[in-house]
This record gives C-alpha cells, sequence and structure tokens, in this order.
C-alpha cells in the first residue's frame, strides 16, 4: 500500500467513527474535507497529463483517446471519483451508460478554454486525439487512472457520444441534468457562474468572498442585502445571460462591492474565523443601516465589543448591540462637543 493510500484509509476510517459516534457537524464536514484533500493528492499523483480513456468504436476496435475538460464546468469531486474506481475495481458499472463529449474543434468554435486534469491550460495545444468530456468527468477520470495503474487492469466504455451539434454548452448542460440543475450544489452553480461571466461584479465578488471562507449565504447579504435564489443562478446558467443582468433595477441598485469588503476588512481585522461569519449578523447590520444609513451603521460596528459579537446568534441581537454602541458613540460626541 502506497502511503497516501495509508493516508486516506485511515482518515476514511475517523470519518466513519464520526458518523457512528454523531459528532458535532463542523467537526464531521472538517474530517471530509481532509478526505477530499488526500484524495485529490492521489489523484494528481496517479492521473498523468495525457491521461486517456479507452473506448470501443464501431468497427469493434478498442482506441485510446486522451481526455480535458472545458471550463464553467463543475470541479471535480475526489470522493465521487473514487467511488466510480470502486465499480469499475469490483465490475459493478454498466459500461453502455454513455459519456458525453465534443471534439477540441468544437470547443473552440464556441470559445471554451480547455484544461487537462492536471488544471493545466492545453486549449492552445490539445489536438483531436483528446476529447473533451461534457458529462461524465468523474467516471471518466476513474477510467483513466485505472487505465494508468501498474496492474494491468482497464476500463473500455461502450458507448461514448459526441455532441458536436451544441451550439449553447450551458443551456446543454442544464437540460441534460435537469431544469433545475438538481445534481449541482449551491457552491457548484457559483463556480460555474464566475467562471463563465468574468465581467459580473456580482457573482465575481460573491465568489472572492466564498474562495476566502465566507459562507455563500452570507456572502450574498454581504453584497446585496439579501439572498439570492436558487433559481437565478439556474435561469442564468440555462440562459447565459449573467446573474446582475437577471436581477431587477431595484436590486441591481443594492449591489454594493465596496460595503461588501469593507464589512469583510472589518471581520478580518477583530480575527473572527470566516467561516464562523453569521449570515445573521449580516441581516442585523443590514437592517440597522436601513433604518439609519450606512455610514452610521458602519460607525456602530466599529464600536461594537468582539467579545460581545461572538455570543449573537439572531439579526434582532445583532441590531440591539449596534444600537447601543452607537448611542454611546452620539453620547461620547456630546460630551466631547459640551
Amino acid at each position: 500500500m502506497k502511503a497516501i493510500d495509508f493516508k486516506i484509509a485511515k482518515a476514511q476510517d475517523l470519518l466513519a467513527k464520526l458518523d457512528t459516534e454523531g459528532a458535532d457537524a463542523t467537526v464531521i464536514n472538517a474530517q471530509k474535507k481532509i478526505v477530499d484533500r488526500l484524495l485529490k493528492e492521489r489523484h494528481a499523483v496517479e492521473v498523468p497529463n495525457d491521461a486517456a480513456i479507452k473506448i470501443r468504436v464501431n468497427d469493434g476496435r478498442i482506441v485510446s483517446r486522451k481526455i480535458c475538460h472545458a471550463n464553467f464546468q463543475r470541479s471535480i469531486k475526489p470522493a465521487r471519483v473514487d467511488e466510480f474506481l470502486k465499480l469499475f475495481n469490483d465490475g459493478k458499472y454498466e459500461s453502455a451508460y454513455p459519456i458525453l463529449v465534443i471534439t477540441v474543434a468544437k470547443a473552440k468554435e464556441l470559445s471554451l478554454k480547455i484544461f487537462d486534469f492536471q488544471g493545466n491550460n492545453i486549449t492552445d495545444t490539445a489536438d483531436e486525439n483528446w476529447l473533451v468530456i461534457i458529462d461524465g468527468q468523474h467516471r471518466a477520470l476513474a477510467s483513466a487512472i485505472l487505465n494508468s495503474n501498474e496492474e494491468g487492469k482497464e476500463f473500455v466504455f461502450e458507448n461514448v457520444v459526441t455532441k458536436d451539434g451544441i451550439t449553447n454548452l450551458s443551456e446543454y448542460l442544464s437540460t441534460i441534468n435537469g431544469k433545475e440543475i438538481s445534481n449541482y450544489s449551491d457552491s457548484d452553480r457559483l463556480e460555474i457562474l464566475a467562471e463563465r461571466d468574468s465581467d459580473d461584479e456580482l457573482i465575481q465578488t460573491v465568489y472572492a468572498l466564498t474562495q476566502k471562507g465566507i459562507k455563500q449565504s452570507t456572502a450574498e447579504r454581504m453584497v446585496m442585502q439579501k439572498p439570492i435564489p436558487r433559481k437565478k443562478y439556474n435561469e442564468s446558467f440555462m440562459s447565459s445571460n449573467s446573474l446582475t443582468k437577471l436581477l431587477s433595477p431595484e436590486e441591481q441598485k443594492k449591489i454594493d462591492v465596496a460595503d461588501a469588503f469593507r464589512l469583510f476588512s472589518y471581520f478580518q481585522m477583530i480575527k473572527v474565523d470566516l467561516k464562523f461569519v453569521s449570515r445573521y449578523w449580516i441581516e442585523g447590520f443590514n437592517s440597522f443601516a436601513k433604518s439609519h444609513d450606512r455610514t452610521k451603521a458602519f460607525d456602530a460596528l466599529q464600536a461594537l465589543n468582539v467579545e460581545e459579537i461572538r455570543k449573537l446568534s439572531c439579526g434582532d441581537d445583532f441590531v440591539e448591540e449596534l444600537k447601543a454602541a452607537y448611542e454611546s458613540l452620539t453620547t461620547q460626541s456630546l460630551t466631547v462637543a459640551g
């Protein structure tokens, strides 16, 4: 057993134990991230840049094709790859289930960027020996890992379908994955749109904040004072319109990137673990700002007792703390003036 396999087995055993013993959800989620990181490390080591799948063509021959993927597709989930590896190894995967691909020429026609599974941009170097996976990335990568190991095992896909008739990849993917893109997580939706719509300040800011550790629903409230409905993400994905374009003029007016990063800087300054910045704090801040104004809200925020903030668990409590802080500031100002 390789050292990385030993680490993975140990981490997975601990995860199972935590789950069985009913450990706190935050502890379980943290352990899941460790498992995913280790699986990703193993895949990065085992999969060469020219990772390939084996497919059976019409005349019965088995041919090898290098695989890559396009931008604004979901990130690879290592645990999902591992599930397919086990299915392949145990002979329990139905090989006729299709993988959908487009040619490199089609990807370039659609102005897509192409990446190998090590994350290298190969848009300018990929040729027609590569297949661009548009549905079935986890299965394809698991197959490539199996085909590149030293044990002589291999998996052959019997059904690889080329979809070069596609004119809009976002629309097509939303169709094959269901109108609600039901198997996409919220972070999947956000990541895909951030990759696709580089000029949409709203989605770029929300994504940037989540990459720094802020929860997505909290980041949305920081940028535009309220959560963004999931259906808006789905509509954006399916229509190719940016998220901002789908908002009403009134909603667009509420987008304030500067304020979002000012809030972020505040939480950094007081050394709060960004993963635990509560949406209730932001709701409380926005509520106070609405009844006063945002300048006064930021003044009150700066005057809050940091230790008290950590204890707050609802928006109303945060509003009361802000009121008290602002009244204290006002009293001090009157005292100085007098």
